[in-house]
């Protein structure tokens, strides 16, 4: 099986020579590490153990929440070279800043019309109501004649 991956995705191939790939999994918010039994795996070789040498040279791909794949490279370099890139890969993914969907296009403000570039007061976002006679009499107290003291300047 030839794998690629260009982005966040991993394309799966059946054969080399295929133009089409079978399975493309996406890969955002994925992680790449060895195999959890390769830890004990190794230890049983160690010890003189047979162990099935797949269990050393697999390794998965995980995402909490998400489904964990699982893959066999042919050696134990070849899968920390598979781990790394693919860690790379989305981790290089996670830093950008999110695309906007295919098919899916930003709206754009309208273009203000000349006249309309200075704030003018808007009675749909700030009603204006309008106040009647009535009403400013009660806000402020007419001035009273007797305030003032006319001085006689005839004496």
């Amino acid at each position: 099986t030839l794998i690629t991956i260009p982005q966040p995705q991993l394309h799966l191939y059946g054969h080399q020579g295929d133009a089409k790939a079978h399975t493309n999994l996406q890969l955002d918010g994925y992680q790449a590490r060895p195999l959890a039994s390769n830890n004990t795996a190794t230890t049983k070789i160690e010890a003189g153990n047979k162990t099935n040498n797949h269990q050393l040279t697999t390794f998965e791909i995980f995402c909490p929440g998400k489904k964990t794949y699982q893959f066999t490279a042919e050696s134990v370099a070849e899968m920390q070279s598979w781990i790394e890139a693919i860690n790379e890969t989305c981790l290089r993914h996670k830093r950008q800043l999110p695309c906007v969907p295919q098919g899916y296009s930003v709206p754009q403000a309208p273009p203000l019309p000349a006249q309309e570039l200075y704030d003018t007061p808007d009675s749909r976002v700030r009603p204006v109501t309008p106040t009647s006679q009535k009403h400013m009499q009660q806000e402020y107290e007419r001035m009273q004649d007797s305030l003032y003291h006319i001085i006689d300047d005839k004496r």
